[in-house]
């Protein structure tokens, strides 16, 4: 992957995330978890709306793709200034409380090893291949087919019903 390659899936991740989110706060979500829900459903719904609507007229590749995410975003920011920009409710927690919360030792220790944790997972989803079966005979010959075909749907004569 280039530089170009990882920008342009930077940009068309955080413009998914981006549309996500606008449309979240235009729906008028009051709390945090409603509002982090609300966001990470509409980010599977753009994801497959825009696979699906590029899919019967052959067009589902990385420069179409990314075009339609961000069309997306163009009509969520349109819609968002039109009413009136609302805010989202606040998601973060306050530095200071964070700061008060991680003095607790037990709690310090639970971060870490949660943080130790997390770094291991994104180290063997990205830097590891896949090995299992299922993958290898069932996911990723559909992705493949489905990058050759321009288009995610059927594939003929699949071993599987």
């Amino acid at each position: 992957m280039t530089a170009v390659d990882f920008l342009l899936t930077i940009v068309t991740l955080a413009s998914i995330a981006g549309t996500a989110g606008l449309a979240a706060a235009c729906l008028g979500t009051r709390t945090a978890p409603s509002y982090l829900l609300l966001t990470y459903s509409l980010v599977w719904v753009e994801l497959l709306a825009v696979a699906l609507l590029l899919s019967p007229i052959g067009l589902v590749s990385r420069p179409w793709l990314e075009v339609a995410v961000l069309g997306c975003l163009a009509v969520a920011l349109v819609v968002w200034t039109m009413r009136e920009r609302p805010r989202p409710p606040r998601v973060l927690p306050r530095t200071e409380a964070v700061r008060d919360s991680l003095r607790d030792p037990a709690l310090a220790i639970l971060a870490f090893v949660v943080s130790c944790s997390w770094a291991y997972v994104v180290a063997l989803a990205f830097f590891t291949s896949p090995l299992e079966w299922d993958s290898l005979t069932y996911h990723l010959p559909r992705a493949s087919f489905w990058l050759q075909d321009s288009s995610v749907g059927y594939i003929e004569n699949a071993n599987d019903p």
